[in-house]
């Protein structure tokens, strides 16, 4: 490694957006475990007494807190990989060993995203079973399955 770049070491506009990120998406997973209640699990799964929960951070998106993680993730990329990190600037990039540690580590991220976009519609299609009219009312009032204007 090159030790000669450590004074390149810094705190960016790119890390502290990143940072941003990672921070605004936390509040709004927190908030998601707070309206969901006892409810919130890490797949799509109900219990006999659940709810459809269409408030708070749901009256926006149907699944915040899915793209409150995929957020937060891009927020850590960011924080690793962005220009001022560690990673970038102490040459541990140089080696193709490295290179594979960290594009095994983007495909396992990656994986992780589709398998939660795989989740929504799954748990939309639990959610249509079980509270039916209910169910699809919610996406005519509220459209979007992750993102605002986007998904």
């Amino acid at each position: 490694l090159d030790t000669t770049d450590a004074p390149a070491i810094r705190f960016t506009t790119t890390f502290h957006i990143a940072c941003a990120l990672i921070v605004a998406s936390s509040i709004l997973r927190k908030a998601c475990y707070r309206r969901i209640g006892g409810h919130y699990n890490s797949g799509p799964s109900l219990a006999e007494d659940h709810k459809l929960v269409t408030t708070g951070p749901y009256a926006f998106v149907r699944h915040p807190s899915y793209a409150a993680g995929q957020v937060y993730f891009v927020g850590i990329v960011m924080t690793m990989l962005g220009s001022g990190s560690w990673v970038r600037e102490c040459g541990v990039l140089a080696t193709w060993w490295t290179r594979a540690i960290l594009a095994s580590w983007m495909v396992i991220l990656l994986w992780f995203e589709a398998v939660e976009f795989c989740e929504v519609a799954q748990e939309d299609e639990a959610l249509r079973q079980r509270f039916g009219k209910q169910f699809l009312e919610y996406p005519e009032r509220v459209p979007y399955k992750m993102y605002p204007f986007i998904f």
